[in-house]
């Protein structure tokens, strides 16, 4: 009897170690996003690239369906200047208040800002975006600090970043100026573009090319972005430039079309890049459908709000699991022989050792006759700036009007939009 009790847990034992490779299948089935190749990788049946790429780290990749169509260096960790901002919204936008009281410390900034005036609020909704439309650095530090403790910021960016799978991302301030060990690659940002569009209320800052809004001190600024898709390229979603004097010029643009959005990354890009951002797109969409990836973007999770309930520290960022998380179907189905198996041994040693058992089991017709039970598997399933950073001051004021208009310069480059949001006066007098 009791090699009849050994025998079937050894046999579910084997089944379970059969099934060990498939279990690794699955916990390795992740998306190919490995470190891409230093020079130019391009996808089997790409048309040719185009010409006069200069760029030292670009990368083009079909949004909708994650696939990277091509890149140059797309590993390659540098500088992120103020495309940094998209991280600064995914990590704090989520979890802010309604209405943000500014600081003193918040316009103790170096680099383009916005003017904000200490002591005054303003709405959450308007901050979001104008950080995108006008690249405050006093905006970036306002949403941050509204988020919970300064001085952890760069690491709570951290943790968003890697959550959403940007995981060669390393942030020290919200601002994206220039700090030692702060880096990213076009492919993270890739990564952080595609989950900032599947939030509306970023996709809409992201593209939007002028705003006006008004503080609680009744004073209305007129912001507009220099982003050079925005009312020049069809299908222009925007999203976000930067310069700083390490990273030089980095942008980050988007656009869709028929129902395909595709997205452009440039690091160290030439400091009139709109040429080389245009033609990528354009070969992006002629690409998008006959091009096999070199590397797939993973599917997006959102990031735990930044917000601390007693507005100090960060909440815990867990990574998702490579597999999904909980319990494969295949483990489950394993552990579920071998426990039927040694219940089955169980009964059967049983009848075998009890000749009143046995006896009633040539009658099962009779009344009373024993019913053999079956034991039931346990629940297993919950196992700009300038290049070189500049303060810009404030806007002059004009009446109870503040016009500021977006710095030609290094830090951001472009024709301006002529359409305009309206004011959203929300505050009480």
């Amino acid at each position: 009897m009791a090699g009849l009790a050994f025998g079937p847990v050894v046999l579910g034992s084997l089944v379970l170690g059969s099934l060990m490779p498939s279990l690794t299948g699955v916990a390795e089935a992740a998306p190919p996003s490995g470190p891409l190749a230093p020079d130019v990788s391009v996808g089997e049946g790409a048309p040719p690239l185009p010409s006069n790429l200069s760029s030292a780290s670009w990368l083009v990749a079909d949004l909708t369906t994650g696939h990277v169509l091509a890149a140059r260096a797309g590993s390659a960790q540098r500088a992120p200047a103020s495309t940094q901002k998209i991280l600064t919204a995914l990590t704090f936008g989520p979890g802010a208040p309604p209405e943000v009281e500014v600081t003193a410390a918040d316009t103790q900034v170096t680099g383009r800002t916005i003017g904000l005036k200490p002591g005054v609020r303003y709405r959450s909704a308007d901050l979001l975006d104008a950080l995108f439309v006008a690249s405050g650095n006093d905006v970036a530090q306002a949403l941050a600090r509204a988020g919970g403790d300064p001085a952890t910021a760069g690491d709570r960016m951290t943790a968003s970043a890697a959550q959403l799978g940007a995981t060669d991302t390393t942030a020290h301030n919200a601002t994206g100026l220039d700090a030692a060990g702060q880096l990213t690659t076009s492919y993270d940002l890739a990564v952080l573009t595609r989950a900032a569009l599947a939030r509306p209320e970023l996709r809409r800052a992201a593209g939007l090319a002028e705003m006006t809004f008004t503080g609680s001190d009744g004073k209305t600024r007129h912001l507009t972005s220099s982003n050079p898709l925005l009312g020049h390229y069809p299908g222009a979603l925007g999203v976000k430039t930067g310069s700083t004097a390490d990273a030089g010029q980095t942008f980050v643009g988007a656009a869709e079309r028929d129902g395909t959005t595709i997205a452009v990354v440039l690091m160290q890009a030439p400091k009139s890049y709109e040429a080389e951002a245009t033609s990528l797109l354009n070969w992006g969409f002629a690409a998008a459908a006959g091009t096999a990836p070199i590397a797939v973007l993973p599917d997006q999770a959102a990031p735990a709000p930044a917000r601390a309930a007693d507005g100090a520290g960060a909440p815990a960022v867990l990574p998702p699991a490579e597999d999904g998380g909980g319990i494969s179907p295949l483990l489950a189905l394993a552990l579920a022989l071998t426990v039927v198996a040694a219940a089955f041994t169980y009964w059967q040693g049983r009848e075998q050792g009890s000749p009143a058992q046995a006896k009633s089991d040539t009658r099962r017709d009779r009344p009373g006759a024993a019913l053999r039970r079956t034991t039931r598997p346990p629940d297993t399933s919950e196992l700009d700036e300038p290049d070189e950073p500049e303060e810009l001051g404030e806007p002059e004021e004009l009446g109870e009007r503040e016009e500021l208009g977006e710095p030609k310069d290094s830090d951001e480059l472009g024709d301006q939009s002529s359409s305009v949001r309206e004011s959203r006066k929300i505050f009480a007098p």
